[in-house]
């Protein structure tokens, strides 16, 4: 290539300008080569009469007029020198090109290792959006498939539904799938979900089943079954390289909480969950007839007062009106407060259900990103390092602006003026009350 690059310092040197001249006898060649001999003071060159023009092998030539050195001694062999130096310089040039065209075959450079972080950072840069196609970490994650993620609840009406609703979304949005046969009640081992037509843990009948099981041996050992179930699904987690989150009242952590710390397939991480106005909870407790309420009240028609047994069906009819009458709702506060201050007790990171949903009840843009935020934090252990705000973003969006503001509780509760009469002057219970 040295060559090469003296050549075209020659050619750039004399900055060519190309003229076509047609030089169709020896006469004309003789012209112009004698009138730019006579500029630059050359010897005269040789009269070439005896080429015959129509029988000489000397064909009209495309000559670049100040191209080449065009002075020489001698037509015969000056310009054929200097026509040859000039085919010699454009098939080189071609050579050249050709060389350094996009086909060529020769290897990248190496990056060092700086300079492929670099590179790749760059790669991965993009604008977020709240629309993220789901990600495939199916060959890529770094999670311990099998260690199962448990949300520590108060038990029911404390939005534990959705909450496994949006964990599945997030899940998916990131490219994993929930182990199967594992729903969010799958503590509530031995129990049929009507609505879904199926157990709530699988895993749990196929062993009652496989052992031929009674009734009594089941009851006597149900949490060893239990346990056992967890382990076969964390078996299948680990296969499918799948995720399991369920929940746990207090009731079953406290019962379960030391096994699952111990368990074969991997410990258990855990997140809390707790309604920060607990006389809401109270209220949908007892209009729901949830056993742990059952000294605390009952639920009613709001109509005339009478019991209803619509329990959580009423859910499935909101043209029915059910209300709560208390009979103690100090009782009951008192009972869920303890709950409360178990879940955020425990060593582990607790969240509000009103902050975990603020989206569903908000449009404004610093909600929305209050919440995701907040979600975040909560499936942190469940996601660990693979966890991208964006994605939770685009799992959370279908949520956002769905629901109105909380109704009144005075047109939940039957007896509400007793009850607000009954909460004046209790501080930790004050603000605890909602009117509109």
């Amino acid at each position: 290539m040295d060559d090469m690059g003296e050549i075209e310092n020659i050619l750039n040197r004399r900055q060519y300008e190309y003229e076509l001249v047609e030089l169709q006898t020896a006469d004309d060649v003789d012209n112009a080569l004698q009138q730019e001999c006579d500029q630059q003071e050359c010897e005269q060159l040789p009269k070439t009469d005896s080429v015959d023009p129509y029988h000489s092998n000397f064909e009209p030539i495309a000559i670049a007029k100040n191209a080449l050195p065009k002075c020489s001694p001698s037509f015969s062999w000056g310009r054929i020198v200097s026509l040859s130096f000039f085919v010699f310089a454009l098939v080189l040039l071609l050579h050249s090109t050709v060389e350094d065209s996009p086909n060529d075959s020769t290897p990248p450079p190496v990056l060092e290792p700086n300079e492929m972080e670099q590179e790749e950072a760059y790669s991965h840069q993009s604008t977020p959006t709240f629309s993220q196609t789901p990600t495939n970490h199916s060959s890529t994650s770094f999670l311990q498939f099998g260690s199962p993620f448990i949300v520590l609840t108060e038990g029911g009406c404390s939005g534990t539904t959705s909450v496994g609703h949006y964990i599945r979304n997030i899940v998916s949005m990131h490219g994993f799938h929930k182990t199967e046969h594992v729903s969010f009640e799958f503590l509530a081992a031995n129990q049929y979900n009507s609505q879904k037509h199926k157990q709530k843990n699988q895993y749990y009948q196929d062993i009652v089943t496989e052992r031929n099981m009674t009734k009594e041996g089941e009851i006597e050992n149900y949490s060893d079954l239990v346990i056992e179930s967890i382990e076969r699904a964390q078996e299948v987690a680990i296969e499918t390289k799948s995720l399991m989150f369920f929940k746990a009242s207090v009731e079953q952590y406290i019962k379960l909480h030391s096994r699952l710390d111990d368990l074969d397939g991997g410990a258990s991480s855990y997140a809390g969950v707790y309604k920060e106005n607990i006389l809401d909870r109270c209220i949908c407790m007892v209009r729901d007839c949830f056993h742990e309420v059952k000294d605390f009240g009952i639920s009613v028609f709001g109509a005339n007062g009478t019991e209803a047994d619509l329990c959580f069906d009423r859910r499935f009819h909101p043209e029915v009106d059910i209300q709560a009458y208390f009979t103690n709702v100090k009782g009951c506060l008192e009972e869920d407060e303890w709950r409360v201050n178990f879940i955020c007790g425990q060593g582990f990171d607790s969240f509000s259900s009103e902050n975990l949903f603020l989206f569903e009840t908000s449009m404004e843009d610093n909600d929305f990103e209050a919440s995701v935020n907040t979600w975040m934090e909560f499936v942190k252990p469940l996601l660990q390092d693979e966890l991208e705000w964006d994605l939770v973003a685009s799992a959370l969006e279908e949520g956002r602006g769905t629901r109105t503001e909380p109704s009144s509780q005075e047109s939940k509760v039957y007896n509400y003026e007793e009850v607000k009469e009954e909460m004046t002057g209790i501080n930790e219970w004050e603000g605890q009350e909602r009117i509109r």
